[in-house]
């Protein structure tokens, strides 16, 4: 697993829960850049200033685990 995994991974989970509050492009462009918009990924809390550009853009490991009594893996953030 790379840093690229692990922000791909945060990138699908803002984009889906932007599509859980807009039917259009323009929609999902509006509710990204929400102040209030908000998602916890694999890096920590994402959300995104005025110009796009992801706010608060940590340094970060995470590891890849597997759930208990499932055949599902997570990505789980080691503390520093």
């Amino acid at each position: 697993m790379s840093w690229g995994t692990a922000t791909s991974y945060d990138a699908t989970l803002a984009i889906i829960a932007g599509l859980q509050k807009s039917n259009t492009r323009e929609e999902l462009q509006k509710a990204l850049h929400s102040p209030n918009f908000s998602v916890d990924g694999a890096t920590g809390k994402i959300q995104f200033s005025p110009s796009g550009d992801r706010k608060d853009n940590p340094i970060f490991l995470v590891k890849v685990q597997q759930k208990l009594g499932t055949n599902q893996y997570e990505f789980v953030l080691i503390q520093p």
